[in-house]
């Protein structure tokens, strides 16, 4: 730990031998037979890695930290030791002060504490003390997942749409609690909810709820539900899900137009404008060539260069060889640049 802090670890070699060495101290600790357990020599190990793990070491690695002491839950059988454990995980005083960092330590003490419940109080305490720890998103997740799993799924969604409403601020937790939410609702066969969700999902720029909203539609309903969304997206910064939406659904019209929008993305659509824009894919890849071309200004560039003209020859044939005799005219005193051009074929 001395060496982590004084050394670049970019190549891991530190940080690897220090996992190593814990994953060694987890399997020693788990390795003691039940019936050899006498409480001092329990105690004395229990002591030995509960002082080495709340060392002031360890401070900013909470993860390492909490690894060493999950290696003697274990031991935990002995009172003495679950009350030494369980006063670390309760004193303020060991939580980080940042925000984000203490609510990061909490939910790994909480979790210790849950795992502790579990291993000597049973499954059915654990659960209560999960129960009364909900704000806890790995409990949150559990207990919801539990709901679903028996069929309870008015608790899930009532855990669920807290869980968007306590979470507003964390993106990544608030698109989670909605996909559990969708499972409810398939769980059901609330078609109305699933539309109204995974509409909000493709919205949002989640292609893989595209092609499940359009499954809940007949083809006639359809149209019009694609022409809302087609035109919400075209004018969002979800260009990604976007451009999915409308080359699955084969619509060139608005792909052509995104293009001229976006340049650059003749090069990696075209292949979807053809036959029926052939002309105007040309006109696309010449703009975007010439404008390559006068920004490059070493080989590589050069290179990216051929490259485009070698996916316009592919996309309008001999023809396109014109703009390689152009460029080779207006950059004769560039020989990296002729030097590549001459190699496309």
């Amino acid at each position: 730990m001395n060496l982590m802090d004084n050394c670049d670890d970019s190549s891991g070699s530190v940080g690897g031998a220090i996992s190593n060495a814990i994953e060694k101290i987890n399997d020693a600790a788990g390795a003691i037979p039940e019936d050899s357990k006498d409480d001092e020599t329990i105690e004395e190990i229990f002591d030995m890695i509960l002082n080495h793990a709340t060392s002031e070491m360890y401070r900013g690695w909470t993860d390492w930290r909490m690894e060493l002491m999950s290696a003697i839950i274990p031991l935990c059988g002995n009172r003495a030791n679950r009350n030494k454990i369980e006063k670390f995980l309760s004193d303020e005083k060991n939580l980080r002060k940042e925000d984000w960092s203490r609510e990061s330590d909490i939910k790994q003490f909480q979790k210790m504490q849950y795992e502790i419940i579990k291993q000597f109080d049973g499954e059915s305490a654990a659960v209560s003390y999960m129960e009364q720890h909900l704000d806890n998103s790995d409990f949150k997740r559990t207990a919801i997942k539990i709901a679903i799993a028996d069929g309870l799924y008015e608790r899930a969604l009532t855990l669920c749409l807290d869980g968007e409403n306590k979470d507003s601020r964390s993106p990544g937790l608030v698109c989670e609690w909605k996909e559990y939410r969708y499972i409810v609702y398939k769980k059901t066969k609330n078609l109305s909810a699933q539309k109204m969700l995974g509409l909000d999902f493709v919205l949002n720029g989640n292609f893989d709820y595209f092609l499940r909203l359009k499954s809940l539609y007949s083809k006639e309903e359809w149209v019009s539900v694609l022409q809302n969304i087609v035109e919400v997206l075209e004018n969002s910064k979800e260009t990604g899900v976007y451009v999915k939406i409308i080359i699955h659904e084969k619509l060139k019209q608005k792909l052509l137009e995104y293009c001229y929008k976006y340049i650059s993305s003749v090069n990696s659509y075209y292949t979807h404008l053809l036959p029926e824009y052939k002309k105007e894919v040309g006109a696309l890849f010449i703009m975007y060539i010439r404008n390559r071309a006068q920004a490059a200004n070493n080989r590589n560039g050069y290179r990216d260069v051929c490259d485009i003209i070698r996916n316009y020859i592919k996309a309008c044939g001999k023809s396109a060889y014109a703009i390689r005799d152009e460029l080779a005219l207006k950059h004769a005193r560039q020989p990296a640049f002729l030097d590549e051009l001459r190699k496309i074929k």
